[in-house]
């Protein structure tokens, strides 16, 4: 079960690099329309990915991939306190007050 997991990201990491490549040798590929909503597409991944990289790190050491020691619990909720923190103070927008309506 776990070497599954850490193929659907290897997978995930290899299909977004393949677009970034594309993209950036002027190619056609068109996932999304507007490059800035693509960006923010991507960025929103790596974020995801980087959340659950001690997860990602964690089953390949189970499945004998990697021989090396655990990832330490602080450092995982850390990792993921912080992705939280970058997803959430970049894709939040504060909405303006509206206007104080004017009774005549």
């Amino acid at each position: 079960m776990n070497i599954f997991i850490l193929l659907a990201a290897a997978l995930v990491l290899a299909l977004i690099a393949l677009a970034i490549g594309v993209k950036a040798l002027g190619g056609n590929l068109s996932i999304v329309g507007h490059w800035r909503d693509t960006l923010r597409y991507y960025s929103t991944w790596g974020l995801a990915i980087i959340a659950e990289s001690p997860h990602i790190w964690n089953a390949a050491i189970a499945s004998g991939v990697l021989e090396a020691g655990d990832v330490p619990g602080e450092f995982a909720w850390a990792t993921r306190a912080l992705a939280l923190w970058v997803f959430w103070t970049t894709r939040v927008k504060q909405v303006d007050r509206p206007a104080k309506p004017e009774f005549g």
